[in-house]
This record gives structure tokens, sequence and C-alpha cells, in this order.
């Protein structure tokens, strides 16, 4: 008896692990508003809260138009900014890929060794960096989620 309810509750811990293990459904993506209807989503949010006339109305509405022109102009530069930057990110890698290739084809065994060695410490020591300075941005946003300005002297720097 004691043995029949053990399988049982093993076959429903496994079943419920593979129910678990099933990917989520991504959430659909917002459509993209143009500024037009951002601007009129805006000004008719003002009119309710503010009670605008409609003379007033139509002069919030062409100052939230021209802003969201701006803004969408903005953010299509911001865009093509990163995609620069990402294209920029890999050449840099690939230049560098290259370079390390090169010099171990110049080296001997031994020296590749220590080549290759001196080039992952380089790695450890750079993500150790980056986890410190993370740990600091963590700290920092948690003293000014409490409210508490951050200190000079109470910053955490970075060797």
């Amino acid at each position: 008896m004691k043995l029949t309810k053990v399988w049982m509750l093993l076959a429903a811990m496994c079943f419920s692990l593979s129910v678990f293990a099933q990917e989520a459904p991504k959430p659909p993506q917002k459509e993209h508003k143009t500024p037009e209807e951002r601007a009129k989503a805006v000004t008719d949010r003002m009119k309710e809260k503010l009670a605008l006339s409609d003379e007033q109305y139509q002069q919030v509405y062409d100052i939230n138009l021209k802003a969201e022109k701006q803004l969408e102009e903005l953010r299509k530069e911001h865009e093509a900014m990163r995609e620069k930057m990402k294209a920029h990110h890999e050449a840099l890698k690939e230049v560098q890929k290259e370079r390390e290739e090169a010099i171990r084809a110049e080296l001997s065994e031994e020296q590749r060794e220590k080549y290759d060695r001196s080039i992952e410490e380089r790695k450890e020591k750079h993500h150790e960096r980056v986890e410190k300075r993370k740990e600091v941005r963590k700290h920092r946003r948690g003293e000014r989620k409490r409210g508490k300005p951050v200190e000079e002297g109470k910053r955490k720097k970075l060797k």
C-alpha cells in the first residue's frame, strides 16, 4: 500500500515537472502607434483630467504632436545608433580574433600555451571588473529606491 502511494507520488512529480518544462508563450508585441495616435491619446487624457476647452484641446494637441514627432525622430536615431554600435562591436571582435590567430601562428607550442593562459587571465579579470561594477550599481540603485541619496563618501569606488 505504501509502495503504491510512493510510486503514484513519483509519477505525479514527474508529470508536474514536464508541465513546467514547457516554454511559456511570449506576450504579444505592442503595436507601435504613430506620433498622431500618441499625441491624441495624451491630449485626450489631459482633456479629461484638466477639463480643457475645445480651443485649449487643439493647442495642447498641436504641442503634443510636435513633441511626439521629435521623440519619434530621436527613437529612430537611437535605434540606428544601436545597430551601428552592434556592427562596430562585431568588427572589433573580428579584428581581435584575427590578431590572436596571427600571433598564435608565430609562437612555439610552449609560447602558445602561455599566450592562451594570459588571454584567459585577462578575460577573467575583465569579468570580475564587470561583476564588481554590477554590484556597485545594484547597491546604489538600492539606496536610491529607499529614498536615500547616495553620498559621495559612501560610494564604492572601482579599482
